[in-house]
């Protein structure tokens, strides 16, 4: 009975995250639909909500605490 319902208590925090949103991420078609799958809110498995911006807008997303990390691709 321990483990009745462990699937319901044990549901994966959804973070938001901001990708620069530039022509080297344009180009990495991997790392694009690695997010993309990643951040659909029709998977069930979703692990992020994604913001797709600027670096300077990113950075200010990240000071006021409404994302948790950045991720970009530099060339």
């Amino acid at each position: 009975m321990a483990f009745s319902d462990i699937e319901n208590n044990e549901k994966l925090k959804v973070f938001d995250i901001a990708i620069i949103n530039n022509e080297a991420f344009d180009n990495d078609i991997i790392f694009k639909s690695s997010f993309e799958y990643l951040s659909d809110k029709e998977n069930k498995d979703r692990l992020f909500n994604v913001k797709y911006t600027s670096e300077e807008e990113a950075r200010k997303l990240l000071d006021e605490d409404k994302i948790i990390r950045i991720y970009f691709i530099r060339r």
